[in-house]
């Protein structure tokens, strides 16, 4: 019998840097590796300030980051509304990020993918406060 892919097209994933990336370096190494390699999208979406795409660009190089997509901000707004707005218009289909306010703002077909710091966020006291 014939193989079938697992997945039908391309996916496009968004990737934050500082708090995601940053924190699980060798992680994302090997993801968006293997992402690229496979034929899908991978877009690094960071609010580093503006005008420093070739510093983030020999950052993520050294890191051994892969990407197809690299969005800084061109002018500052709300962090949430601008990564909102980059997801819409590159039409990704899931968001890695640090931040739940970015992901609670992304539009409703993205899925989403939290990186929770365990000294930032207490998720013990988050899934009690659901209760």
């Amino acid at each position: 019998s014939a193989s079938r892919s697992l997945v039908s097209s391309p996916m496009k994933v968004g990737i934050d840097l500082d708090g995601t990336i940053t924190s699980l370096p060798e992680l994302f190494a090997l993801l968006t590796r293997a992402l690229v390699a496979a034929g899908h999208e991978v877009h690094v979406i960071t609010y580093r300030e503006i005008g420093s795409e070739t510093r983030v660009a020999a950052e993520l190089e050294e890191s051994g980051i892969h990407y197809t997509g690299l969005h800084l901000p061109q002018d500052f707004s709300s962090p949430p509304r601008w990564k909102a707005r980059v997801a819409t218009q590159l039409g990704l289909d899931l968001m890695i990020e640090d931040s739940p306010e970015v992901l609670a703002a992304m539009p409703s077909g993205v899925q989403r993918l939290w990186i929770a710091d365990p000294d930032v966020f207490d998720l013990a006291r988050c899934v009690r406060a659901l209760q």
